[in-house]
């Protein structure tokens, strides 16, 4: 699903950037709506190894508003030159209130330079 991520995999350290997932296709196949989404960012040394947090690492907010449709956005700021970050947009779906809960999340790795 890396046709949903709408952003650059790289990101200069005083750059204030908003990000997106696109979500509405894989909803669609429900005719599903996302109920809640939310944004981690931590610094790694591959996928699967966490760093310890520096002064000066990434941060993200969500955006105003975080869920337009199937759309989410957040905002990045920071960052630490060198350092690779990943980036999950975990979301649950409006279904997971019922019977049949739903919930995915995408982790894409951005680079700081």
């Amino acid at each position: 699903m890396s046709d949903q991520l709408q952003f650059p995999q790289v990101k200069a350290a005083n750059s204030n950037l908003d990000y997106s997932v696109d979500w509405s296709a894989w909803l669609a196949l429900d005719n599903d709506a996302i109920a809640t989404v939310t944004f981690t960012i931590a610094p790694v040394s591959a996928p699967d190894a966490p760093l310890p947090l520096l002064p000066g690492d990434c941060v993200v907010t969500p955006a105003a508003p975080p869920i337009n449709m199937g759309l989410v956005s957040c905002w990045i700021s920071g960052g630490i030159p060198g350092r690779l970050y990943a980036l999950t947009c975990a979301i649950v779906t409006v279904a997971a209130a019922g019977a049949h809960a739903r919930a995915d999340q995408r982790t894409v790795l951005l680079q700081v330079v």
